[in-house]
Formats: C-alpha cells, sequence, structure tokens
C-alpha cells in the first residue's frame, strides 16, 4: 500500500516537474543581442497535418494569432508555412536552427536566413508583439 502511493506521488511529482520544464521554455523568447539591431526578414511558421488533437488546436490557434496580429501592425510582412510532414528537407534546415519540441513554432530569420527569436507551442499576441517591436521590419522591395 504504502509503495503504490509512493509511486502514484512520485509519479506526480515527475508529472509536475516536466509540465513546468516545458512552460517554462514554450514561453521563453530566445534572441541574439547584437549592437547593430537586425531586422526581421522571414517569419517561419512550422506546422504539420496530423497530429494529437491538442496539438492541432495549438496549431490552428498560433495560425490565427499570427495571422490576426500581422494584419494589425503597420509593416508589410507575411509568413511562410512550412509543415514538417511534407517538406521535410526545409524543416530539417529550420530544426538545425533551433531546436524546438512543442509545435507550433514560430521563427524569426533576418536577411542573411539567421534566427533572430523564436517562439513555440503556446502562440500569444503579446510574445508576437515583443519579438515584432524589439527588431525592425526589412519590408519587401517594390516588384517583389
Amino acid at each position: 500500500m504504502k509503495t503504490s502511493r509512493f509511486n502514484k506521488v512520485l509519479m506526480l511529482s515527475l508529472v509536475l516537474v516536466a509540465l513546468v520544464a516545458s512552460t517554462t521554455s514554450v514561453f521563453s523568447v530566445e534572441s541574439e543581442k547584437s549592437n547593430t539591431s537586425p531586422g526581421i526578414k522571414e517569419i517561419v511558421f512550422i506546422t504539420k497535418t496530423k497530429a494529437c488533437a491538442c496539438t492541432m488546436k495549438r496549431i490552428k490557434d498560433g495560425e490565427h494569432i499570427l495571422r490576426k496580429t500581422l494584419n494589425n501592425i503597420d509593416k508589410k510582412i507575411s509568413y511562410t508555412t512550412v509543415n514538417t510532414q511534407t517538406d521535410v528537407v526545409r524543416a530539417a534546415k529550420l530544426r538545425k536552427l533551433a531546436n524546438y519540441n512543442f509545435l507550433p513554432v514560430i521563427m524569426f530569420l533576418d536577411d542573411e536566413g539567421k534566427l533572430l527569436a523564436k517562439l513555440d507551442a503556446f502562440i500569444t499576441e503579446e510574445k508576437l508583439l515583443e519579438i515584432i517591436n524589439k527588431y525592425k521590419i526589412i519590408e519587401p522591395e517594390s516588384g517583389d
């Protein structure tokens, strides 16, 4: 009886530790600081076609928030969608830029394709705006 209860408590503790660790990484904004302010040239939304219901909901909600946020800012910037199940080569290259464990992922790349910042899993408008306001937007040249 005591062993069974101990195992339950231990398992619950491990689940809570894992949840706290994943939540911390999910909401973190990773970025490199430099003396010159780099600009966001490309936004990449990483998704997949098939996943569990909770992941698919996060993907749907994340893309909706991304679209809504980009429509509401003054600068003209679009995003590219990369599906990890259909665009395997590009997805692998992007994963080398920034490791991630949860989808969706939004990567912010500069004009050289270097990672400026990323958001993963639980995307919020506040976190998106925090990154967009931190870096200048490199708008596409007219004629593109």
